[in-house]
């Protein structure tokens, strides 16, 4: 579903930029640029602009014929449409993660696009030259005061009309070619009724919530002190090689005998990020390295290096690296705040067994402080507010036909949605019983009975009425799966997004 526009701060972008400076910089500009501030809707997409008619960058092939991405063509607006609809994160990393699925999207969207086309040419299927000028005439580019502005058709440029009515032709081609196919699908009365009933009752809840980020300090830094390896940090030059051991031993050597210079070597025979700064990786936590390695504990060798020295070659999952400590190793001070907020984060990535046993043994003693005395009185001793749910029906995976499971204040009920012993142990509780502790994605909940209705009937019949078309599109995106022939296909998206988009 379509969610509200985010945009990143202004520093996350300059660091994005400076980290990332050997992409290609104006397609990931622009692609930054679309993904954070949203200025297009459906078919009414603005004619892209900023690369200049010359570009001309192939993602694949479909039937031999290109998949490609230029200024105002289907790949462009169907990035763009698809960026709309996106939550934009502040972190870099899902950052860039998102940016790869919405370019993928507007790839696969377009493969299929490219496919109606071949088989619509083929069946000689061509919307009527006065429906493309209908179509065309209704953009919202066009309208001024709710009407069709000739100004504003003569103002914009001949190229890019002609692009904004060929991409509206292929978008009416595309229309007819899936009303075609799924003519004469129907929706059963009965399944619609069926359907309908899913969404009765609905309850409400009151919850005494214990959220990840509410573990107290005293745990982190208990568990700071317990794995204080984990937290040292070294500034640190890397060397990745992926062809063999030997290669690796080969470029050590070299530095052992002092023929060439670690940067020199980083630069001609690395293969990570850090190949192009000759090898330098900043500051880096020793937990932020064990993922590299099947045993971690080779990290001690890093670690107790003195400065200037390099590693011997450490196998790695998929390679072979050499290390060389350019600063001496700094220990964390857990007595900060922020050292604190680096354990804490580490802890709720990879320590949650650990975090969702101290939540659960606290909302144990809580629901039986509240069976005791009463939630109120529980929620008072443990200095907790109540919270108060939406009223929902049983809603596996939040399905967008019914109510979602929404909670208050971070929504941590949401990810209840996607549990069924989430809505075995709610629904079956009775007026003034408490449930037990149950665990979720983002902490640990304690519930209690508050309410329970039924959707009306004017509800129930807009729901009756509006389901047939939920059919439709899932219909649609079916025949979508199954119409592309994998045989046709040739999908060299991976290979352009890092080259045309990150530039690597």
């Amino acid at each position: 579903m379509a969610s509200k526009e985010q945009r990143v701060p202004t520093e996350k972008r300059a660091e994005s930029k400076t980290r990332f400076g050997g992409r290609s910089k104006l397609l990931y500009w622009l692609s930054t640029a679309i993904l954070v501030v949203i200025i297009i809707t459906f078919i009414g997409a603005p004619v892209a602009t900023g690369f200049g008619g010359g570009t001309h960058l192939v993602f694949g092939r479909y039937d031999r014929r290109e998949i490609v991405y230029s200024p105002g063509n289907f790949f462009a607006r169907r990035y763009q449409q698809i960026a709309e609809q996106t939550e934009v994160s502040s972190n870099d990393a899902e950052f860039q993660f998102q940016l790869r699925q919405i370019w993928r999207q507007a790839f696969n969207d377009t493969v299929f696009h490219t496919a109606v086309l071949i088989e619509a040419e083929r069946a000689g299927l061509l919307p009527s030259q006065e429906l493309v000028d209908r179509t065309l005439a209704q953009h919202p580019v066009f309208q001024e005061d709710g009407r069709f502005s000739a100004q504003r058709y003569r103002t914009m440029p001949q190229q890019e009309r002609q692009s904004l009515r060929n991409y509206l032709r292929d978008v009416l081609i595309q229309q007819q070619f899936i009303q075609d196919h799924l003519e004469g699908a129907r929706t059963a009365s009965a399944e619609t009724a069926f359907v309908a009933a899913m969404t009765n009752p609905e309850r409400q809840f009151r919850y005494a919530a214990f959220p990840f980020t509410e573990i107290p300090d005293e745990l982190v830094i208990q568990y700071a002190q317990d794995n204080p390896h984990r937290f040292q940090e070294a500034q640190l030059s890397r060397i990745t090689v992926r062809s063999s051991s030997a290669d690796a031993e080969r470029i050590r050597a070299q530095l052992a005998d002092r023929t060439a210079g670690f940067e020199d070597l980083a630069q001609a025979h690395s293969v990570d990020a850090f190949a192009a700064q000759g090898g330098e990786m900043g500051w880096t936590f020793y937990h932020q390295l064990e993922p590299d390695f099947l045993d971690p504990a080779v990290l001690d060798q890093v670690f107790s290096l003195g400065v200037g020295e390099v590693s011997p070659v450490l196998a790695a999952r998929d390679s072979w690296m050499m290390y060389r400590l350019n600063e001496p190793v700094r220990n964390l001070d857990i007595t900060t705040e922020e050292a604190v907020t680096t354990v804490r984060r580490y802890m709720s990535a990879f320590e949650r067994g650990l975090i969702e046993d101290f939540l659960s043994d606290r909302a144990e003693s809580f629901r039986a402080q509240a069976v005791a005395n009463g939630i109120d009185a529980a929620a008072s001793e443990f200095g907790i507010a109540l919270r108060e749910s939406a009223y929902f029906p049983i809603n596996f995976g939040n399905v967008p036909l019914f109510s979602p499971v929404r909670g208050q204040e971070g929504n941590l009920l949401q990810g209840g949605a996607f549990r069924e012993d989430f809505f075995r142990e709610l629904f079956a509780l009775s007026d003034g019983e408490l449930s037990q502790p149950i665990t979720l994605q983002g902490g640990t909940i304690v519930a209690s009975f508050a309410g329970e209705r039924n959707q009306s009937e004017d509800d129930l019949s807009f729901l009756k009425s509006y389901y047939p078309f939920v059919v439709q599109q899932f219909q649609a995106e079916a025949l979508e799966r199954g119409f592309i022939d994998p045989d046709r296909l040739t999908d060299n998206f991976a290979q352009a997004f890092n080259r045309h988009v990150l530039g690597n």
